[in-house]
């Protein structure tokens, strides 16, 4: 279910410590599938579904947006299994470059306003350059989720809305750190760059609210989503990053919007 106005009370419901650990460990248990293609997929249906049950009720310190560019902010690290999940906030037409993941897989879901997510496909390199080739615009509406997996995980995101500030929350194989982003030259071709990746301290939230106030999880979200029966339950609202021979769900092909 979309975020609104109306349910901004909703915000301050913080949910209990035992609550949010029900859902942390349907995490922990698609992330121990192994095998990236399950663990996303499994991961993609569980966002979905969260999302689309307004059980996903992040602290209201998500909904404030950085002046000045998008924000990333931690709320959870598994001490166990490594991965990191990561709220990021978009204000109006706030976006990012072209980027990949640092080779790590990674699984987004919207859980407020609308996203454009452009992949790119890698086609050629030479001389330290890459050339990488749009694959479309996805619309990311909220109650949406996708994944990337290396190799395919170039893309830009970004807030096409001038008014409305958008959430989306992220689970990364590992706390992602550092990644390259690519200057266009012209033709296709980029320039990759390694860039630092930070924490923002704007708005942070508090150590002692992040695992808390994560979700209100119920039982049924909490119970593990098998990979097989992750597009049933995920229904239409799942987008996909998938082969550029096949068709990407929820995309369609038009001009590429430069990013904010």
């Amino acid at each position: 279910m979309p975020y609104t106005a109306g349910m901004a009370g909703r915000r301050q419901s913080w949910a209990t410590e035992a609550a949010a650990r029900g859902l942390i460990a349907a995490v922990d248990a698609a992330v121990a599938l192994g095998e990236p293609e399950r663990i996303t997929a499994a991961l993609r249906a569980l966002l979905c579904a969260a999302i689309r049950r307004a059980e996903l009720r992040l602290p209201a310190e998500v909904f404030r947006p950085h002046p000045e560019h998008y924000a990333r902010r931690e709320l959870y690290r598994s001490p166990a299994l490594g991965y990191s999940l990561i709220a990021m906030t978009w204000g109006p037409l706030q976006g990012t470059g072209i980027h990949d993941h640092g080779g790590l897989w990674c699984v987004e879901g919207v859980c407020h306003g609308t996203l454009e997510i452009v992949p790119f496909e890698r086609i050629a390199e030479r001389d330290g350059l890459v050339q990488l080739e749009p694959r479309g615009v996805i619309d990311a509406v909220a109650g949406s989720a996708g994944s990337l997996i290396p190799p395919h995980e170039y893309h830009l995101i970004r807030n096409p809305s001038r008014e409305e500030t958008a959430v989306s929350l992220h689970i990364y194989a590992d706390r992602m750190e550092r990644c390259r982003v690519f200057e266009p030259l012209g033709a296709g071709w980029h320039r990759p760059r390694e860039q630092r990746l930070h924490l923002d301290l704007h708005a942070r939230v508090p150590r002692r609210r992040r695992l808390a106030a994560i979700l209100a999880a119920s039982a049924e979200v909490a119970e593990p989503v098998d990979a097989a029966d992750s597009k049933s339950a995920a229904g239409d609202s799942v987008w996909v990053r998938v082969p550029p021979s096949a068709p990407a769900s929820r995309c369609r092909d038009r001009p590429l919007r430069g990013a904010a």
